[in-house]
């Protein structure tokens, strides 16, 4: 598996997310923050997740907005 990293005998499974849409306007950060937090909570697999947040979603990630 060439997305996978071996620990002991468990697979990783590793998955990058990228998010450029505006945190206003639309629902898709949001919606791309909930499936981000849907991985990571997961019990029954290790997921190594990354979120690369780009351009206007970067705005989503200051305090308080």
């Amino acid at each position: 598996m060439p997305n996978a990293i071996v620990l002991g005998k468990i697979l990783m499974q590793k998955i990058l997310i990228v998010a450029h849409a505006a945190p206003y306007g639309t629902e898709k950060l949001f919606n791309t923050l909930r499936i981000a937090l849907s991985l990571k909570d997961q019990e029954h697999e290790e997921v190594g997740l990354k979120l690369f947040l780009m351009s206007d979603a970067v705005f989503g990630a200051v305090k308080g907005r």
